[in-house]
């Protein structure tokens, strides 16, 4: 029992570090696509007050649920033609990429090797599914520290959004909000969402390849963006698709929850249960 232990607690730090420690640049990217949206609101914000009445300062909280806002649901879109949110697509999109590659690689590397260091293939798995959830985190992370450090810089930090910036220029009333809904619905709600996500993604790789886990996590993203939906999650990774700030007329908080709480413990079992009968020599020796 000790040596699973230790060959367990050898597995998470062998893959915390080659796979997120020594990749640690590769979030640079998200920070600086957060960045230039950050830029974008803040210049539509400044062009607004020529106009409009609004309060004279941003907070942190007003660049985050802008920066997270997605898109309103499709049928109250006036417009002919839809734009989908370009920062929820590409924010999301990037994730996947992050996720889908490190675990086969090392699976394709090590070949027998694997199983003979960990003894169990579960180990092996659960291991993965490790590294996957402290790299949504961290990467989510990535995106808010940016935030925080542009707050510093262009704003100030309150406990509460602007109720006029909120309802002016991204829609969505804020008026009845508290600190610990902000907390639940574009903290914790979105890492949660995208850990289940990404999980499913790498049991789908598991199951063929990579680039079809990819596919499947772009299909969730655009069924979410046309279809507003608790059965597609990435309506959950949608401010503006929340019942918080839709006066109860959009999804749920709770329903995020417990969505993201089947898929992610779904995932883990089906992909041990893959695991445990895929013939990963055969995928070592045409690797």
């Amino acid at each position: 029992m000790k040596v699973r232990e230790h060959s367990f607690k050898l597995g998470i730090e062998y893959d915390l570090k080659w796979g997120l420690f020594y990749q640690k640049k590769k979030f640079i990217l998200p920070m600086v696509l957060t960045l230039f949206f950050l830029f974008r609101f803040l210049k539509l914000y400044q062009d607004a007050l020529q106009y409009i009445d609004l309060e004279s300062s941003l907070t942190f909280w007003d660049y985050l649920l802008w920066i997270f806002k997605g898109n309103k649901p499709v049928q109250e879109i006036k417009d002919h033609f839809f734009v989908p949110d370009a920062f929820f697509v590409m924010l999301n999109l990037l994730l996947a990429f992050y996720v889908s590659f490190y675990p086969f690689k090392d699976m394709s590397r090590c070949g027998y090797m694997t199983l003979f260091a960990f003894g169990e293939r579960s180990e092996w798995w659960l291991c993965k599914c490790i590294w996957t959830i402290c790299t949504v985190v961290s990467y989510y992370l990535s995106v808010y520290i940016m935030i925080a450090i542009f707050t510093f810089a262009f704003g100030e930090f309150s406990l509460l959004p602007r109720l006029k910036v909120q309802g002016c220029l991204c829609g969505i009333n804020v008026l009845e909000v508290t600190v610990f809904d902000l907390i639940l619905s574009s903290v914790l709600l979105p890492i949660l969402v995208s850990i289940s996500l990404s999980l499913v993604q790498m049991v789908i790789s598991l199951l063929t390849k990579p680039i079809f886990g990819i596919m499947f996590t772009a299909a969730v993203l655009a069924g979410s963006i046309y279809c507003m939906s608790p059965i597609f999650p990435g309506n959950f990774l949608m401010v503006m698709r929340n019942s918080l700030f839709l006066n109860g007329s959009g999804i749920t908080v709770l329903n995020g929850f417990i969505l993201s709480g089947i898929l992610i413990v779904g995932s883990v079992l089906a992909g041990d249960i893959i695991f445990k009968k895929k013939d990963i020599l055969s995928n070592h020796e045409t690797s």
